[in-house]
C-alpha cells in the first residue's frame, strides 16, 4: 500500500514507517537506506543518501521527509544516554 507520493492528494494518510524510500527533485535523488524500527511499533530510521552518496555518516534520520524551496525537512534521530529524542532537520539540496 503506498501512502505517500509527490502529487497525492492532501487527505491521505502518511506514516512514521512504511513511507516511501525513494524521492526526486528537480533532478536530485533522495532515498533511505538500511531502515529500521527503533524499538517494536516505534518509526523507522536510517541513513540518506543524495545522489548515491551517504550524508552525516553515523546519523540516523525517520521520515517521510518534506520538500520546499530547494531544502528537505526530516527528522534527525538523536540518542543520547537514557533519551531518545527527534530534531527537525534542514538539508540544502
Amino acid at each position: 500500500m503506498e501512502y505517500n507520493t509527490i502529487n497525492s492528494n492532501y487527505n491521505q494518510m502518511i506514516h512514521h514507517s512504511g513511507f516511501k524510500q525513494k524521492y526526486v527533485f528537480e533532478g536530485t535523488e533522495i532515498s533511505y537506506v538500511g531502515l529500521h524500527e527503533i524499538c517494536q511499533g516505534c518509526p523507522e530510521v536510517g541513513s540518506i543518501m543524495i545522489n548515491e552518496r551517504i550524508v552525516y555518516k553515523g546519523t540516523y534520520f525517520g521520515g517521510p521527509l518534506l520538500y520546499a524551496l530547494g531544502s528537505i525537512y526530516l527528522p534527525m534521530f538523536s540518542r543520547v544516554i537514557f533519551i531518545n529524542d527527534f530534531k527537525m532537520a534542514i538539508i540544502d539540496l
